[in-house]
């Protein structure tokens, strides 16, 4: 009877639908498999290799890309993340260094610009930046860099040096950060993991990125700033550290 529908065609249709769900249910799960195993089927970062393009937001800010950051002055970056972010910068380490025993402050994160003084050591870093889950330094003797974490329980937590950083020559920084580690990254190439014992103090939202402080900033250049509200993987790392650094961005 006209109007009315077929059975049959009605439960063939089902039966197929049901199939091809089944199909791709098992397709998912086997491509899940495959990434996690180390080949890369799904791409959710610019560079990855993955083959099939996945919508996830990933914003990345910049900041002093056409000449050093000044002392004092923030980055400005717009709600960053407590944890689970992604910084690089890029650096020139001159050489001439304005003390034996200041160290040489890079970038820190903080809701305020703070000041070294001509009798500071390293040890006064953890009472000084006592709101900081970021603050990158070298040795004041040595081109030795370290990035220390404080902790939920005012502890801070050092990377290993990572010795003998080009001096002279600009290189590049990445630092992924998490919410139970950090890795840090020279030019692209994993160098330190820092691992934590506790949890890793919460910065707020309110707080930003200060590049080096007045006392240390005629050694020290720092520029090409950028920040993903993201981890990035290593392979996306390696492959943006290994980008040319601007011939421009600092004065030699």
């Amino acid at each position: 009877m006209i109007g009315q529908s077929n059975p049959g065609i009605i439960s063939t249709l089902f039966k197929y639908t049901f199939i091809a769900s089944v199909i791709l249910f098992v397709i998912a799960l086997l491509a899940i498999a495959l990434h996690f195993m180390g080949v890369p089927i799904f791409s959710v970062l610019p560079g990855d290799s993955g083959i099939i393009s996945l919508p996830v937001p990933n914003t990345k800010q910049t900041a002093f890309t056409r000449s050093p950051i000044t002392s004092d002055l923030s980055c400005n970056f717009i709600s960053v993340k407590p944890v689970q972010y992604t910084i690089s910068f890029d650096a020139f380490l001159k050489g001439d260094f304005i003390t034996t025993t200041v160290p040489r402050v890079i970038l820190y994160r903080s809701p305020y610009p703070i000041s070294l003084q001509r009798n500071d050591t390293m040890d006064v870093l953890p009472t000084l930046f006592n709101n900081s889950n970021i603050i990158v330094y070298v040795d004041p003797l040595k081109n030795d860099l370290y990035v220390a974490a404080l902790k939920m329980d005012s502890t801070h937590m050092t990377s290993g040096p990572i010795k003998n950083v080009p001096l002279r020559v600009p290189f590049r920084i990445t630092i992924v950060v998490s919410a139970n580690f950090l890795e840090v990254y020279l030019n692209g190439n994993l160098m330190e993991t820092v691992s934590f014992n506790g949890s890793i103090i919460t910065s707020p939202p309110t707080t930003y990125f200060f590049g080096p402080p007045p006392i240390v900033n005629e050694s020290i250049q720092v520029g090409n700033i950028q920040l993903w509200d993201s981890e990035l993987s290593s392979k996306v790392i390696n492959m943006y550290g290994n980008e040319k650094i601007s011939s421009s961005l600092f004065k030699y």
